[in-house]
């Protein structure tokens, strides 16, 4: 691999000749109609008209007011009258950020911000032997897009470059895509989550140790039959619940953990006006799976991958460090509309770790650790009454249980613990990877979505294409889609639980999820923290994102090297890693066993070069597959050129035609 920064003797042929211009119409800091009113737009002018320029530009600002001063910056700071003032063009020979500002009579304008973004050239030479050929780019960036690929020397035939056994195409839009949202409800209650930390620490803080861990919300006094009025909502709703299953376990280290199941009346066997109704048997079902008297189960399963659910704080407007020993699972008919379909299973709310008589805003909180489940989906069985623990809702609901778990220990750890905000696809992928690590101990599918062979878990890669409307299959769909952005679409739940699922089989199952969880960051380091701790050393966002790409188009290959593997067996062997606790056993992962959606077709979506033009832009947080070519025998070079800002990867694979 090599990288050349002189391109002078493309630059006409590529490049052209003409301009690119940002504008940004500026305000007056000053108000008042005595106040002289000007004109400090700012126009920066670069002498090229593609998203990327080669050896050297030239930038010129420009104000339609006479004599005013144009002041700039390239340190990223925003100019001031100190700063270096304008006077002739710019010649800029890397990529450069450049602030702008107008000064006149004591009135400046908004500053303008525009990166000019340097191309760097590559050639790629290899020989080829029956070989398919491909790109890994990825821009770490968190926030920003780079635009831009140039191919000079292309040595196929594009209109070869298509995967017969793939489909190429891209959703239009990162935000606009509908297909399997979940309801506004739950994405409020995300957003919520996400963001809760705001409302943590308001009215003092009580001293580390000044609230005993003895201390809590929960009445000892409750008991199976006590009603309660429960509050389901931020605006002080409540539904009529009962308590129909409480037992407490001891954990073997001197404490205990005591687990209240409440169901709503509307959906109790006894008087329920709902189409399925729960009975005791039903409860005491969901009860062992979560936390079972003499064997282990969700709740010791996931305090030992991710943590503790809840510990001590300094602060008096959330529930006491006590409540930890009390986990609350309420059963009620979520949204209301009595409904055995799609929607929402379960939600962890963060709104009711709140004390009501602390946050002014809020008119009512359970004051406790609760998740709520949906009572009508997991009373109906199949969806239409036929009821089995082992088919239909009821398996979803466990894993459900396990999913939310995480989000409760998650908020505790980077809300509590350390005092930050959460990313949701990060949350998200944390719960869908301890989904993935318990499927097998909980005998469902898990999100992997390879069915039960012969009622027991199959760890294979699945010997016949599977999993339509599976998390795989739209990550299979829209391999391209931003990994650390979050729009609550069934997209955004495939890819995140394809990037959790990597990680954990390319380092060290349930310990880097745990890393990650208990990471003092919330969003893209602390990946880069775990994955760092995992390899024994520094590494990047981008190299993980290359590795993620790599691994993805190696999945077929059980033999892939380290840090690029997801696929440990394809004759039903499996990965297990041991916790502190428990071992793990993880199923293999060959993502061209698995469909694209409802496509017909098999296999990561990859994009053929002949698509990837200098308006292509590659999305913070992104990685993109990108086909050069298949079935390719033979010595071959590319030569193209990409924004010094993104990185890439080539990598050739066994053919898949």
């Amino acid at each position: 691999m090599s990288s050349k920064h002189g391109m002078g003797r493309y630059l006409r042929r590529v490049l052209g000749i003409g301009c690119i211009a940002a504008v940004l119409l500026a305000g007056c800091d000053l108000t008042g109609d005595d106040l002289p009113s000007f004109d400090l737009s700012v126009t920066a002018t670069a002498d090229y008209d593609t998203p990327l320029f080669f050896e050297s530009a030239v930038i010129t600002l420009t104000t339609n007011e006479d004599n005013a001063n144009i002041h700039f910056t390239t340190d990223d700071r925003l100019p001031t009258t100190s700063s270096e003032r304008y006077s002739d063009p710019i010649v800029i020979s890397e990529t450069t950020r450049i602030r702008a500002r107008a000064f006149k009579d004591g009135t400046s304008g908004n500053p303008i911000d525009v990166t000019f973004s340097k191309a760097v050239e590559h050639d790629e030479t290899v020989t080829l032997n029956n070989q398919d050929a491909y790109l890994v780019i990825a821009n770490p960036s968190t926030n920003s897009p780079y635009k831009g690929f140039t191919m000079l020397q292309n040595p196929v035939d594009s209109s070869t470059s298509y995967h017969p056994a793939t489909s190429h195409y891209e959703p239009s839009t990162q935000n606009g895509v509908t297909a399997g949202e979940t309801s506004d409800f739950y994405r409020s209650i995300q957003e919520f989550n996400r963001t809760a930390v705001q409302h943590v620490g308001q009215t003092g803080r009580t001293g580390r140790s000044a609230m005993p861990r003895s201390a809590s919300t929960t009445d000892p006094s409750w008991d199976t039959g006590t009603t309660r009025d429960m509050y389901i909502n931020n605006q002080g709703a409540t539904v009529p619940t009962t308590l129909r299953e409480k037992r407490t376990k001891s954990l073997g280290n001197g404490a205990e953990v005591t687990l209240y199941i409440w169901v709503e009346d509307a959906s109790w066997h006894d008087g329920g006006t709902k189409s399925y109704t729960l009975d005791q048997n039903q409860i005491d079902i969901l009860a062992d799976r979560f936390l079972h008297p003499d064997e282990s189960a969700i709740y010791e399963w996931v305090v030992d991958i991710a943590g503790e659910p809840w510990g001590s704080h300094p602060y008096n407007d959330v529930i006491p460090p006590g409540e930890a020993e009390h986990i609350h699972i309420v059963l009620k008919d979520i949204g209301g509309d009595d409904s055995t379909g799609g929607g929402v299973v379960g939600y962890f709310w963060a709104i009711h770790n709140l004390l009501a008589d602390k946050v002014s805003w809020l008119p009512g909180s359970n004051e406790g650790l609760y998740f709520f489940m949906d009572s009508v989906r997991y009373a109906s069985g199949d969806g239409s009454g036929s009821w089995s623990a082992d088919s239909g809702w009821p398996p979803v609901v466990f894993s459900t249980l396990a999913h939310e778990f995480q989000h409760m220990i998650h908020w505790y750890q980077k809300s509590i613990v350390h005092g930050l905000g959460t990313e949701t696809w990060l949350d998200e992928m944390a719960s869908m990877a301890v989904e993935d690590l318990v499927a097998d101990k909980l005998e469902v599918a898990g999100p992997r979505g390879l069915p039960q062979s012969g009622g027991s878990y199959d760890y294979s890669t699945g010997s016949s294409n599977f999993g339509n409307g599976s998390r795989l299959s739209y990550y299979n769909a829209f391999t391209n889609y931003q990994l650390t952005f979050w729009g609550n679409s069934l997209i955004d739940y495939g890819k995140s639980y394809a990037l959790g699922a990597y990680l954990m089989r390319a380092y060290t199952g349930h310990e880097i999820i745990r890393d990650i969880v208990q990471a003092a960051d919330s969003g893209q380091g602390a990946i880069v923290q775990a994955v760092s701790t995992a390899r024994g050393g520094s590494v990047t966002f981008g190299e993980i994102l290359l590795d993620f790409g790599e691994a993805v188009l190696r999945s077929y290959d059980e033999t892939a090297g380290e840090h690029v593997r997801m696929n440990h067996g394809s004759d039903g062997s499996s990965y297990t890693v041991s916790g502190a606790a428990f071992d793990y056993r993880l199923g293999s992962i060959d993502l061209y066993n698995v469909f694209q959606l409802d496509s017909g077709t098999t296999g990561p979506m990859t994009i053929p070069v002949s698509m990837v033009t200098d308006s292509y832009e590659f999305n913070p947080g992104t990685k993109y597959l990108i086909e050069l070519g298949t079935g390719l025998s033979g010595d071959y070079t590319w030569e193209f050129a990409l924004p010094d800002e993104v990185e890439y990867r080539l990598v050739t694979i066994d053919s898949k035609e």
